[in-house]
This record gives C-alpha cells, sequence and structure tokens, in this order.
C-alpha cells in the first residue's frame, strides 16, 4: 500500500492533541520528488523561495553508492525553495553509522543536484559527496572529495566493497605546520607509509654531499691561505661537517709546522680556540706524509647567498708557523646533516694547548 499511519502529538494553540497522521509509502515520496523537484523551475522556483518557509517533509530514501557496497538514507525535507537532506552511510551495514548532511537542488539541465557531508566513523573525517541525480531513474553519477566516484543508485544493494575511508592529503598542510612535537615517538612507522611513497625528491632536507679535490703542490705561507674549498646550498637550518684528506711534505731539514683549520665562510686566521691541526715534523727534507682532519658547524637556510648558483663556503685554511711545508692532493668535503641527536649536557671537550714552536 502506498499510505500508511502513525500517531503523533500535535500542539498549536491549546494543549496536545493526539492526532492519527497519514504519511506515504516508498512508491508516493517517489512520485512527490519527481513532481516537487521536477516542478520547481521557472515561475514556480520565483514562487517557492519567495513564499513563507514552512518546512515540509517529502519521505525518506536510500541510494547506493556503487561501485561500493555503501548505502545513504537520506530523508529529504522542503523548505521553501530549498531541499534539506537528513540521514546516515550505514558504512556496508557496520555497527557504527556515519551520520550525514546535505542540500538537494534542482539544476538548468532537469538534473537534482545532491551535495552530501558525510562525517565518517570511527574517524571523524569528513568526505564530500557530489551527485547529479536524473528524474527518470533517481539514479547518476556521484564524485567524492577523497577521489572516489561511481554511479548513485536508487535503492541499490549490490555487492562490493566499502567506500575509501578519506584521508588528509599533504597539499592541505603547509610545510612545517605539524612540529615534532605533535607526533608522537614510534606513531608514524612502515606500517603507514606506502612503499615508495616518499623519494628524496620530496624530502626537503635530506642529507647531501658537496666535494672537491686539488692535486696541485702548493706552498704554506704566513698568510692565512685556503687551500682547497667547496660550495653548498643547505635546504634548511642543520649542520655541515667538513671532512678533508691530503699530503703534505716538509722542503727543510728540521721542524716544519703549519696551523690549519676548516673553516666556513671567507678565509680567517686560524683560531685556536676552535677545533684546529697542526702539520709538524722534524725529519728530513722531503718526507711525505698523509693528513686527516674533520669539523662539525651549524648553518643556517639564511646564509644561503641570494644567487642559486652559489653556496655556502667550506675550506681548508693553513698558515705556515715554522720551516718550510707544501700540500697536495687534498680532498675536500661537505655533507648536510638536518638534525643533531647530541643529548642534553652535551659539553665540548677541553681544548688542547698549542704546541710549543
Amino acid at each position: 500500500m502506498p499510505f500508511s499511519g502513525v500517531w503523533r502529538l500535535s500542539q498549536q494553540h491549546g494543549p496536545p492533541i493526539a492526532r492519527y497522521v497519514v504519511e506515504p509509502g516508498p512508491e508516493e515520496v517517489v512520485v512527490r520528488i519527481r513532481t516537487l523537484l521536477g516542478a520547481v523551475t521557472g515561475a514556480t522556483l520565483f514562487a517557492l523561495s519567495s513564499a513563507p518557509a514552512q518546512a515540509q517533509s517529502i519521505g525518506t530514501l536510500t541510494w547506493q553508492l556503487q561501485p561500493y557496497c555503501n548505502r545513504v538514507t537520506l530523508t529529504i525535507t522542503q523548505n521553501g525553495g530549498i531541499y534539506t537532506l537528513d540521514g546516515y552511510d550505514d558504512q556496508c551495514g557496520a555497527a557504527q553509522r556515519a551520520p550525514l548532511v546535505g542540500i538537494a537542488t534542482p539544476n538548468p539541465d532537469g538534473s537534482i543536484g545532491f551535495g552530501l557531508n558525510i562525517v565518517t566513523v570511527p574517524s571523524g573525517l569528513s568526505v564530500h559527496v557530489e551527485s547529479r541525480v536524473s528524474l527518470g531513474s533517481l539514479g547518476g553519477p556521484w564524485t567524492d572529495s577523497a577521489g572516489n566516484s561511481g554511479t548513485m543508485v536508487f535503492n541499490g544493494a549490490a555487492a562490493g566493497a566499502a567506500r575509501p575511508a578519506p584521508t588528509v592529503p599533504g597539499t592541505v598542510l603547509a610545510v612545517g605546520s605539524i612540529p615534532g612535537t605533535a607526533i608522537a615517538n614510534g606513531a608514524v612507522g612502515n606500517a603507514q607509509i606506502a612503499n615508495g611513497a616518499i623519494s628524496s625528491a620530496k624530502t626537503s632536507n635530506e642529507p647531501g654531499v658537496s666535494y672537491a679535490f686539488v692535486n696541485a703542490i702548493v706552498a704554506v705561507t704566513s698568510t692565512p691561505e685556503s687551500f682547497a674549498d667547496v660550495a653548498m646550498r643547505v635546504p634548511a637550518d642543520g649542520y655541515v661537517k667538513i671532512e678533508v684528506t691530503g699530503q703534505w711534505n716538509n722542503s727543510t731539514a728540521g721542524n716544519d709546522t703549519a696551523f690549519c683549520q676548516l673553516q666556513k665562510g671567507a678565509v680567517a686566521a686560524v683560531d685556536l680556540n676552535a677545533p684546529w691541526f697542526a702539520l709538524r715534523d722534524r725529519s728530513t727534507a722531503n718526507d711525505y706524509t698523509t693528513f686527516s682532519a674533520h669539523r662539525v658547524l651549524p648553518v643556517a637556510l639564511a646564509d644561503n647567498p641570494l644567487l642559486s648558483s652559489q653556496g655556502q663556503q667550506f675550506r681548508l685554511v693553513c698558515d705556515l708557523t715554522a720551516g718550510a711545508v707544501s700540500l697536495y692532493d687534498v680532498h675536500i668535503s661537505a655533507t648536510y646533516y638536518a638534525t643533531s641527536y647530541a643529548p642534553a649536557g652535551f659539553a665540548l671537550p677541553t681544548l688542547d694547548t698549542p704546541p710549543q714552536q
């Protein structure tokens, strides 16, 4: 039968009165939708939108968001020229339904536009669903804000997988908007990251290296000079580890000494209050010796030069303090690291006393 009835309490200007209300069945609801929504064009639409607002329930209907098994049940209410949609997504028969609200509006092409906002359970993330329903079939195409799509089928009940749960796309998160303190330790592991989802191109502060090699024999003088240098543009504030290896020799017998230091920026005198090293011997002339050293320095993104073709300079600086010293086959490299893992209370070791000349 197209109609059924229920007892309801009604109160207008006096005490509540029990009334038997006749409600439409599913067949009558379909007729009402096609009649009312199909008539909302031209002058009828103008008349409805300008008439005093008085809500009128059209009925409750169900659609399936195929190819998925999700079914949305909507109670359609006419309020002037506006049709509100209230109901739920059954989440394929799950124990908890996902509440939804929405609006239906007639389109100039004769279809009815549905706009739904579904709050998924239990995540609480919302997904927006848009559909264009044909008055002939009461169905039509649908898409959602998560990129899913299909056909909205009136009274559909086909088998299928559940509609994929919405996620927060990376494009809506500004760089640096989620600090490390907002993510619990261990919250993001291998299980939360798909294979190949993060490449080096998507990591803005991954480690990186720059290097150079100088094989010329260069004599050290008493004026501080740069004997090898390398440039690097850092992607963010962090640290650079400078490493250098090479060979040196003494041109004369006796005491031959040079003070050297790995520096950032312009050439400066060797600072004996910061990490440094000495090339020193007391052997015969032309004795070749291998040397190596490293140093870690903090770096800042703001110190990158304006021109993208230039970078921050890291160099080996030496000056002669006694005898004769020459350098050759010098290999220098600079490696960027984003983070220091030094424990709290970390202290630098006591500085050595410069050797006696």
